[in-house]
């Protein structure tokens, strides 16, 4: 920064007696700085990634991480004679791995996208040592495993090497965004299955008889989750108990799990003979309506007993969802 002074004729030769006062005392700084060793900036952000046999680490300005609702996303974009790649990945601030995506620059044809695989993203990358301080800004964790090559339509059964990445990423000053949406999720924790909602869809459908109101929540382990309501979520009482069984039609709740292939395809609209469906009885309690950022909210709790051809394999006891209403 350069300061400006106003000087009056009396003053020039005092000021110029101060100003090269000044440029000596400049010199001897730079040739004592000249002879000390360079102080690497402090690291806030850290990428460190394997991609195949090659290795980089990105630090700082090369690093990208925002918060955003309940998730993060971090990540770099690089273009230089080492490398030209994009690489990101969207993590719940719980530690579920949302998705993982690379884009590789070095592929001509615009067939160069890779991700982790559909429905079931832990089963090709794993996040390890999670941490996260949302009132310091700071997320920690390390990562390994597989990236897919997304299958367009035109060649959708072909199967393509896969990426293998790992790496570490640490961030002390992530970028905030005011969240103005709202992310459904359900929660339950049996000993065989932790399920964590991180993406879901609901739809309307006036031409049914039954069920017009449908609530379907992802895992990221291969497992999904559907609210078949008669009604809307919104209009169902406060604190009353649904209870449902194996033979009920209207307000239950189902489990699938995905049986497919692994593979990316940026289509969560598969057939359904990818998907293992259960019989279930149990019942889900509304605990609460809000609104959240000018969306209707409903909170509540789920008990379900899972089923497979009459065996029970799964009980979930004090299941959490929260969902959005039309």
């Amino acid at each position: 920064m350069v300061k400006k002074t106003n000087l009056i004729p009396s003053q020039s030769n005092r000021f110029a007696k101060g100003f090269i006062q000044a440029i000596l005392l400049f010199i001897s700084i730079f040739i004592f700085s000249c002879n000390e060793d360079p102080v690497d900036p402090e690291i806030e952000r850290l990428f460190e990634l394997q991609l195949g046999d090659k290795k980089y680490k990105f630090v700082n300005d090369w690093v990208g991480a925002i918060e955003d609702c309940e998730r993060l996303s971090i990540g770099v974009l690089i273009d230089q004679s080492y490398g030209h790649f994009g690489i990101d990945f969207n993590i719940l601030k719980n530690g579920a791995l949302v998705k993982a995506s690379l884009v590789d620059y070095t592929m001509t044809g615009g067939d160069n996208d890779y991700e982790t695989a559909n429905f079931n993203e832990v089963a090709s990358m794993k996040i390890t040592n999670f941490k996260y301080d949302e009132a310091k800004k700071y997320v920690h964790f390390e990562y390994s495993g597989e990236l897919l090559k997304i299958n367009r339509p035109g060649n959708p059964d072909r199967i393509f090497p896969p990426k293998y990445i790992k790496g570490v990423v640490t961030i002390t000053n992530l970028d905030e965004y005011q969240c103005n949406t709202f992310l459904p999720t359900a929660r339950f924790e049996t000993p065989t299955i932790t399920f964590t909602g991180v993406r879901a869809n609901a739809q309307y459908d006036s031409s049914l008889s039954s069920n017009r109101f449908t609530h379907l929540i992802y895992s990221n382990n291969g497992y999904r989750m559907f609210f078949k309501l008669k009604e809307d979520f919104w209009s169902f009482e406060i604190g009353k108990t649904n209870k449902f069984d194996q033979k009920t039609i209207e307000n239950r709740i189902d489990l699938e799990q995905y049986i497919g292939r692994l593979r990316a395809t940026q289509n969560l609209y598969n057939e359904q003979e990818d998907w293992k469906k259960f019989q279930t009885a149990g019942s889900f309690t509304i605990l609460e309506r809000k609104m959240v950022n000018g969306i209707k909210v409903t909170t509540g709790e789920i008990t379900i007993e899972v089923y497979d051809n009459g065996v029970l394999v799964h009980s979930i006891l004090n299941g959490a969802f929260e969902t959005s209403s039309f």
